[in-house]
């Protein structure tokens, strides 16, 4: 069900709270010659228009107009129209004081207390209606890669748009139970995707994110780390690099698009693959930085803005530039989006000039401008 969905069927469970006395309370409350007026008539007419179309008269509204606000504004009018009552209730003289008008006095207070809680449960909904219905649960699957510049910058899009943002996060490849195609496999509602940009690309071709819906956020390089206190290799050049990998005991890369780089094309342009065959290895659903801070590898490689957060490690320098890969992280609608419109607007946010600090702080490089 949806956040729409739901929010219509608040509504009316808080109308049933207490209207299901009101009939019995009336009839209590009301002198019987009143009865017989115009009030069952008017009440019936309210309840009716404000009670039991309410629900399809919201649903169209919203049809109408594109905006799930409006039926926020038809539950103010009612809301209105109650207090006015109210008013001209507590308002009205009484000026005869006959035995009879005297019940009749005691009714009509009774009533307006009656009134008083409906207009109120009414004022409330009203308040209530266009925040519920208007505002979207947005559902987020990162790599972490892109993980500390998106948490510094989800709040504020929360905080303006009123928006709640629920995040996952997993490789953007691999076979690992929280990987992106692993999540797309189970269907997860998921409405934006924040991945590897060619990853990505490929799922706007299969149909799965919707088209014109990519953006580039953010450059990231390969960084170097040992484990705090240890011995920095020299990596400042190609050479250096594979004599240090050459040196080490264990290596350690990742399951994501760095540590692919680093199996099938660095090891290989550095004419190293059989010697590292033995050593080195690839970390599933585990940064990488953890690994050597635990002692288990002597050198990890990973994304630096993933290396960065990581306790208990120091990095020694991105790749030389010779060997250097460079990561575009890009984010895209799902196709299936529920809230399409407010998946764009956080993409927006992302790729805003106001993120381009928090990006430079987590260790990668804004893209100027969108895709």
């Amino acid at each position: 069900m949806d956040h729409s969905s739901t929010s219509i069927m608040r509504l009316p469970s808080l109308y049933g709270s207490h209207n299901g006395t009101m009939v019995m309370a009336l009839t209590k409350v009301v002198p019987v010659a009143v009865h017989t007026a115009g009030l069952p008539l008017a009440y019936s007419f309210a309840t009716a228009v404000f009670g039991g179309f309410t629900a399809a008269l919201a649903t169209a509204l919203i049809e109408w107009t594109g905006n799930k606000a409006p039926p926020g504004l038809w539950m103010a009018f009612g809301g209105c129209g109650l207090l006015a009552t109210l008013l001209i209730c507590r308002t009205s003289g009484i000026e005869r004081r006959t035995i009879a008008e005297r019940h009749a006095a005691a009714g009509k207070q009774r009533m307006s207390r009656l009134i008083a809680r409906r207009a109120a449960v009414a004022g409330l909904a009203a308040l209530l209606w266009p925040g519920l219905a208007g505002a979207a649960e947005l559902r987020v699957i990162s790599s972490g890669g892109f993980a500390a510049a998106y948490r510094a910058l989800v709040p504020g899009f929360e905080q303006a748009t009123g928006n709640t943002v629920s995040t996952g996060w997993g490789p953007s490849m691999g076979k690992t139970v929280d990987a992106v195609p692993a999540r797309l496999a189970r269907q997860e509602p998921i409405d934006v995707l924040i991945m590897v940009g060619y990853a990505l690309e490929d799922l706007v071709r299969q149909g799965v994110v919707a088209p014109g819906s990519r953006v580039d956020l953010a450059r990231s390089g390969i960084g170097v780390v040992v484990r705090a206190g240890a011995r920095h290799p020299d990596i400042g050049s190609a050479v250096a690099l594979r004599q240090a990998l050459l040196a080490a005991r264990t290596v350690a890369y990742s399951d994501s698009a760095s540590g692919v780089y680093i199996r099938t094309k660095m090891f290989r342009a550095l004419g190293i693959e059989d010697e590292m065959a033995g050593k080195a290895r690839m970390i599933p659903a585990t940064l990488v930085g953890e690994i050597v801070a635990r002692g288990e590898a002597e050198i990890g490689f990973q994304q630096i803005s993933e290396l960065k957060p990581i306790q208990g490690i120091e990095l020694v320098g991105p790749l030389p530039p010779e060997v250097q890969q460079v990561t575009v992280f890009s984010a895209g609608v799902l196709a299936r989006s529920e809230h399409p419109e407010a998946a764009r607007a956080l993409i927006a946010h992302l790729a805003s000039p106001a993120a381009a600090a928090a990006i430079r702080d987590s260790g990668m490089d804004p893209v100027a401008a969108p895709r």
